[in-house]
């Protein structure tokens, strides 16, 4: 949008010569060129152009640009820049405060220097390069961290419906680095006796999240997987189901699952008769589970904290729900194999994650009381002096 079609709402600027261009002295011109673009004002200005030619030269390479970029962004070819500031818009109801301004201001100190390219142009021999020059000496966790953030905005607009990229330049990467074997990565999940509160509080506040909670704990699913769960994926006699695809909010689409695998889980007792309750009184004659506004706008982990705070356990995460059901399932013993297949691992590796955190909780409260046992079993009697 130019100046002269503000100027109706302002009042004619008497500078004005024509469109976009301002007589600011004898023969010279300031020229301005607005446009509204992605919902705000764009807008384009040099001072101080000699001689009326040129300055209408400068007026039409300006409307030439701001063309171009509201092209670009109604084809989602933004900048960097905009990729961000559209991801975290995005992001940051799905996420704790404190957890989202650091995830910010991380990929922003990292990528401060990309903001004027185009999400279309970056190759992954460039973001290899540039991050591994940026990144030297970091450890390697700080490295997968930062990888995997700058991968996520990616992420986010590949899966629109306009998307100018063909595929995630960012998937694949590896980390580098150096490894600092003393650094703990503790796996975010809640216990047994902190699950049960939690279901019970939910069920007894006749909470519309409760069905959410609940067979995300028992069937260890995804959110996605959740959100796209059908009642004919479950097989007549309640027995199994079937996870067959999972929902993305981004793209608004429904797809397979993370591993491109479906897969079928057992059920138990206590969850097959609460989807047989859960069918008769099921408003939806498709979807398992309500389809929730706030779920569906990544604000879940915001309303199980809530629930959270008002028990007095771990703050965490919906995928800790996840989590802690896998972990549960290996403190019971069930095989690690068996255990990757439910909870649908593409490889081992996640998988053995778990194992080698229980093995290390495991060990440790094993040791806890090794001394007083020690000094138990051998005290020395002090003599009494005689």
């Amino acid at each position: 949008m130019s100046d002269s079609n503000n100027t109706k709402k302002r009042g004619k600027d008497a500078r004005l010569v024509e469109n976009g261009i301002y007589q600011v002295e004898n023969n010279v011109f300031d020229v301005r060129v607005r446009k509204r673009i992605g919902g705000k004002e764009e807008s384009k200005f040099k001072r101080k152009v000699r001689f009326l030619g040129p300055a209408r030269q400068v007026r039409d390479q300006f409307i030439t640009e701001l063309n171009n970029l509201k092209n670009a962004v109604e084809n989602g070819n933004v900048k960097w820049s905009e990729a961000l500031e559209q991801y975290f818009k995005y992001r940051k109801d799905q996420v704790a405060d404190k957890t989202f301004i650091n995830q910010q201001q991380i990929v922003n100190k990292h990528t401060e220097d990309w903001f004027d390219i185009s999400i279309s142009e970056f190759k992954q021999e460039f973001i290899v390069q540039d991050l591994q020059r940026k990144l030297k000496n970091y450890p390697k966790s700080t490295v997968q961290s930062i990888i995997k953030h700058i991968r996520l905005v990616f992420e986010y607009h590949f899966n629109k419906i306009n998307s100018p990229l063909t595929h995630n330049p960012c998937k694949g990467i590896k980390p580098w680095g150096r490894v600092n074997k003393n650094e703990v990565t503790e796996i975010p999940k809640m216990t047994m006796e902190e699950i049960k509160a939690l279901l019970k509080h939910t069920e007894e506040a006749g909470s519309e999240w409760h069905p959410i909670f609940f067979v995300a704990y028992h069937t260890g699913m995804r959110s996605g997987e959740l959100w796209a769960l059908k009642w004919g994926d479950i097989s007549p006699d309640y027995k199994s189901l079937t996870v067959k695809r999972s929902y993305c909010s981004t793209s608004k689409k429904e797809k397979p699952p993370k591993n491109g695998k479906p897969r079928t889980i057992p059920l138990n007792n206590s969850l097959m008769n609460f989807l047989i309750k859960l069918k008769q009184t099921s408003s939806s004659p498709t979807y398992v589970l309500p389809h929730l506004k706030i779920w569906e706008n990544g604000g879940v982990a915001k309303i199980l904290r809530v629930y959270q705070r008002q028990l007095g356990i771990s703050q965490t995460s919906f995928h800790s729900i996840r989590a802690s059901h896998i972990t549960h399932l290996l403190l019971k013993n069930v095989p690690p194999i068996t255990v990757m297949y439910l909870a649908g691992h593409a490889d081992y590796k996640t998988t053995d994650r778990y194992v080698r955190e229980i093995q290390k909780e495991r060990a440790i409260d094993q040791s806890t009381n090794v001394l007083d046992q020690v000094l138990d079993d051998n005290v020395i009697p002090i003599k009494k002096p005689g």
